[in-house]
């Protein structure tokens, strides 16, 4: 199995098809968008920020704890 400089002939390009299959990459498994969505959640730095707003609410300061809507 040797190419040359003006390329394979068809006999060794078929020879080859038939040995090894297609040039493809195997397509891989895609997440769903739920599983994604749930995996941003508990992400560590959204934790993070989740108990932070929590703290700051506890401690009285709603206005911490919430983003601004102005």
């Amino acid at each position: 199995m040797v190419s040359t400089a003006s390329g394979l002939t068809s006999a060794e390009a078929a020879a080859r098809l038939a040995f090894d299959g297609p040039n493809e990459l195997p397509t891989g498994r895609s997440t769903p968008v739920w599983r994604q969505f749930i995996g941003q959640l508990v992400h560590f730095f959204a934790l993070m920020l989740w108990v932070a707003g929590g703290l700051a609410f506890v401690a009285g300061m709603p206005n911490s704890a919430s983003p601004s809507l102005s």
